[in-house]
């Protein structure tokens, strides 16, 4: 029940993951807005993404997991409502903030709860549970856009938001306490007092800032960059995010199929090379019909990166799930503060086309970042969770 509660919950954000990068070339006019200034909205996201996340193991010592993640979900849902409202751009900042302030402490609990169970059941789990946010994150472009259509008003995809996470508080309120003990366990020991300190914690950190910022950084400027550089309407444009994150919805489900045969390091190594290549082909494909062949194939290679990196973490810390999962959406919460708002100075200076290309170099660079990584076959297999399961 815990396990298809946390599917639920990451539906929903996938849903409104893509909000951004669909509400931005409306944002711009609303606001009148640089690109510059607008890259702040992911900027903001990101920032309170990484507060949450930086600070959830040490809220877990005051709070319990069920009190967390209800207040993570309020917070997603009043961010999400007053967003569209707020009479400035400074205000609308700050609800950006709060959305990803409550979205950052539903992901890590979340993350740490299901990398936690015993491999046998984490590594098809964990891919369940993102391939239930590329669900969200594949319908919930098409379901928002034809809403925004049909009403005439954009504003209308942040309160569907609200409605999501207003539901989903109230289902998640019926939760067992047991959780919360559950949770606690994954902390225990000595072990997490020296994750930090750790070379191989920093090369999976470091892997995660590219991964996460590449992706939210072509999720929140694909539709812009149709449209403006491409001179594409921004109807059709929106498609173009819709294949990313069908990609990656595609890619999650046959990951949950092979992952439990195929080594992580491996798998990492042959995923950051494809999305580099695909990434670099966005810019230098044709015609738009290639583009979007390139922008899905983008997504498939991105599919697993994240869920990998999180059970290659956990495999080499396995007494400091929660840790793991806390240090690494914070790794995500700063790439995808960084890469997306260097995307838009790029953008401004150069060229959105310029900006996609140091994307896809960085993304090679983790090629050789993921090959420096031990084998997960030479790791600890001791878990926590083994005797409870």
């Amino acid at each position: 029940m815990l396990e298809r509660k946390s599917y639920l919950a990451f539906i929903m954000l996938g849903m409104i993951a893509p909000i951004n990068g669909l509400a931005l070339p409306h944002l711009i006019g609303a606001y009148e807005l640089s690109l510059s200034l607008a890259g702040l909205l992911f900027f903001t996201g990101s920032l309170g993404y990484i507060t949450a996340s930086s600070t959830y193991p040490f809220l877990q010592r005051f709070f319990t997991m069920k009190a967390l993640l209800a207040t993570g979900s309020v917070l997603t849902a009043g961010g999400l409502l007053l967003l569209p409202l707020m009479p400035n751009w400074g205000s609308a900042l700050a609800a950006s903030f709060a959305i990803g302030l409550g979205s950052s402490v539903i992901d890590v609990g979340f993350n740490a709860l299901i990398a936690g169970l015993e491999s046998e059941r984490a590594k098809p789990a964990m891919n369940w549970l993102h391939f239930a946010f590329s669900v969200g994150a594949l319908s919930g472009p098409i379901v928002m856009s034809r809403f925004a259509a049909w009403t005439g008003q954009w504003m209308v995809m942040f309160w569907i938001g609200t409605g999501l996470f207003v539901l989903f508080t109230v289902i998640w309120l019926q939760t067992p306490t047991f959780a919360d003990e559950g949770e606690s366990a994954l902390n225990s020991g000595s072990e997490g007092k020296s994750v930090y300190g750790h070379w191989r914690f920093w090369l999976v950190f470091a892997a995660m800032f590219v991964y996460c910022g590449a992706e939210v950084a072509l999720a929140g400027w694909i539709t812009t960059y149709l449209a403006s550089e491409m001179a594409i309407a921004v109807d059709t444009a929106a498609l173009g995010l819709s294949l990313l994150w069908a990609g990656l919805t595609v890619g999650r489900a046959l990951s949950s199929k092979i992952s439990a045969r195929v080594d992580t390091r491996t798998m990492l190594i042959v995923l950051f090379a494809g999305s580099a290549l695909t990434t670099a082909s966005v810019v230098a494909a044709p015609t738009l019909w290639s583009v979007f062949a390139a922008v899905f194939l983008t997504g498939l290679f991105f599919s697993a990166i994240f869920p990998t990196l999180m059970l290659h973490g956990v495999a080499m810390f396995p007494k400091s799930a929660s840790i793991i999962s806390g240090g690494l959406v914070t790794s995500a919460g700063l790439g995808a503060l960084v890469v997306p708002t260097l995307l838009g100075v790029v953008a401004e200076r150069a060229s959105l086309a310029a900006g996609i290309l140091i994307v896809a170099l960085m993304l090679l660079i983790s090629v050789g970042i993921s090959a420096v990584l031990p084998k997960e076959s030479s790791l600890s297999k001791q878990n926590p969770w083994s005797a409870r399961s």
